[in-house]
């Protein structure tokens, strides 16, 4: 696996480039996104689902690139002021941090669009059906429209402020917000690799498993470190001259650092 992320990580950088000064600024804030780290999970899976059906990865390459611009687009556009107003992304500034609101929407926009045009421009044109690659574009514009991405996240501001959110919203949130490209990336490898109909589905299926499968955890760790959080944001105070932060005397009173728990925000967990 270490070498397929060498080698994503070549063809991104690649993948954009600077041809006019005019357009300096937004290459440079798409490239300061696309290539801040990450897993690279969805083009290695994109590649790996194309090489299981004989096919090779230079012919998955442009599409696992666009995969990766259009998680790089959603992850610019989620920590928006106006959406989870996030400071820092892997520990670095996220991108409106840096090139304000303004220029990290635009650039946001411009991996999406670059994404489509990066397959149509760079997948090779010999071992490839004409048809297998326009189905790749569909399959990637259903990924991140009102059916994928968008509509997750739409369902997910929806719910955030729900006391009631039942199970099979959840779940139609973490299908079409985690999953969507989990299932496109083994779905397009594999077509591109010259898969049958019914060996894309149980891939798909499969990366919808995964999908699920990684947002229990998440919310798992999300669970435990709320606690600790809530824990550790508690100020014991015995007397005016000491400050005791321990749990078990029964004279000590409890006086919460900040207004309820509800109010400490943890870390979201992806599969960045």
């Amino acid at each position: 696996m270490g070498t397929k992320i060498v080698a994503v990580e070549k063809a991104l950088d690649a993948s954009l480039t600077t041809s006019h000064p005019n357009v300096e600024r937004i290459i440079e804030s798409m490239k300061y996104s696309l290539l801040a780290g990450g897993k690279r999970i969805r083009p290695v899976l994109c590649i790996a689902a194309c090489e299981m059906f004989g096919g090779q990865e230079e012919v998955a390459m442009p599409t696992a690139v666009a995969i990766e611009m259009i998680h790089t687009m959603s992850l610019i556009h989620d920590d928006l002021p106006s959406m989870d107003n996030d400071d820092l992304r892997r520990g670095k500034p996220t991108n409106h941090m840096l090139y304000g609101e303004e220029i990290a929407i635009l650039a946001g926009d411009a991996l999406l669009s670059t994404s489509f045009e990066h397959v149509a421009r760079e997948t090779p044109p010999t071992g490839v059906e004409a048809l297998r690659i326009v189905d790749v574009l569909r399959r990637l514009g259903t990924s991140v429209g009102a059916y994928g991405l968008a509509g997750g996240q739409v369902m997910d501001l929806h719910c955030e402020n729900k006391d009631d959110t039942t199970r099979e919203e959840l779940e139609w949130i973490h299908i079409h917000k985690t999953a969507a490209l989990l299932k496109v990336s083994v779905a397009t490898g594999a077509i591109l690799g010259g898969a049958a109909a019914a060996d894309v589905v149980a891939l798909e299926t499969y990366a919808e498993k995964i999908g699920l499968a990684f947002q229990v955890r998440g919310v798992k760790m999300k669970m435990e470190m709320e606690m600790e959080m809530e824990i550790c944001a508690c100020i014991y105070v015995h007397t005016p001259a000491r400050i005791y932060t321990h749990l078990h005397s029964p004279t000590l009173t409890l006086r919460p650092l900040y207004p309820t728990s509800a109010s400490i925000r943890s870390p979201t967990t992806s599969l960045t």
